[in-house]
């Protein structure tokens, strides 16, 4: 008999710890939530995509990019604290290309003691958006209000990459997930400052600025994909019109209140920025943003 309840205490997760004292069966219970939620949040997109009987287009349907920059993030896991410190959003339509934006600093009401260094690390290595930015909105649940009526019913957030992926096959030009997520970090429209916001213009800092970011996947995915759907690729919609004149988002007085949203890039470059390809290079902020982003909603 003990020897069959040692061989049971074995297989008994809820009598298994790991070193935060935390029983196992609690991480494999949320394990399998996440699991389920991811699930569920894939087979969304491809209906969305896909399926479009008796509703408008796929070209019209308004997509958004959403990035968000954060000061700092205190953990991992459910316990986890990220302090935003910048947020964007971008509209487009595969038929109209880029049709508003707009982007927010903001200013956090308190920093995790111990974490002001951590702060000023991400903060000298990305984005450069002091504490204290006389910029900065203070008041982060109106900020959620205008950002929700931006993109007015609801508000799921999904991971661009599967976005991209579904385009894809939509448009009849199957790709790997994993090739979609390599078309994401490709840089090609990375140092047109035009597409910042006036902070980060203001300190040639257009890579880690949420707004370029937000606007840069917009016309990476457009680049890419639109030909496939059959439409003509207009410069300053679907792509920046040059190197110099890049800021075609049109930012409009905004709503009171908040809105849904979603995320996407693609593959060659049809773009010159004057008499050459704009240098591809690896985006180092995109983890982050991506990271904070990622939160349940709907595109």
């Amino acid at each position: 008999m003990a020897k069959i309840e040692k061989e049971q205490a074995k297989m008994d997760l809820t009598r298994k710890f790991d070193d935060r004292g935390v029983p196992l069966s609690q991480i494999a219970a949320e394990r399998d939530e996440l699991r389920l939620k991811k699930d569920n949040m894939l087979r969304h997109v491809t209906s969305m995509v896909h399926d479009r009987s008796g509703g408008e287009p796929l070209t019209s349907v308004k997509f958004y990019n959403l990035f968000v920059s954060l000061h700092c993030y205190t953990d991992f896991g459910k316990g986890a604290e990220y302090l935003p410190c910048e947020v964007a959003l971008c509209e487009w339509t595969i038929a109209d290309g880029v049709l508003r934006s707009c982007s927010y600093l903001i200013e956090p009401d308190r920093i995790p003691a111990g974490y002001k260094s951590r702060c000023r690390d991400i903060s000298e290595a990305t984005h450069q958006v002091p504490l204290g930015h006389p910029g900065a909105e203070t008041n982060f649940p109106g900020v959620w209000i205008r950002l929700k009526n931006f993109i007015k019913p609801s508000f799921r957030v999904y991971p661009l990459e599967r976005l991209l992926y579904e385009l894809f096959h939509a448009a009849g030009e199957p790709q790997l997930e994993t090739s979609c997520g390599d078309l994401l970090k490709q840089g090609h429209f990375d140092y047109l400052t035009d597409l910042a916001c006036p902070f980060h213009q203001g300190i040639d800092n257009s890579k880690f600025c949420m707004l370029a970011m937000a606007r840069r996947q917009a016309f990476t995915v457009l680049d890419r994909v639109v030909g496939h759907f059959g439409v003509e690729l207009v410069p300053g919609r679907h792509v920046p019109q040059s190197k110099n004149d890049a800021g075609v988002a049109v930012r409009e007085k905004e709503p009171d209140l908040p809105t849904e949203y979603k995320l996407l890039s693609a593959g060659p470059s049809r773009f010159r920025g004057g008499d050459r390809e704009t240098p591809v290079v690896p985006d180092h902020a995109g983890h982050l943003a991506q990271r904070f982003a990622k939160q349940p909603g709907q595109p």
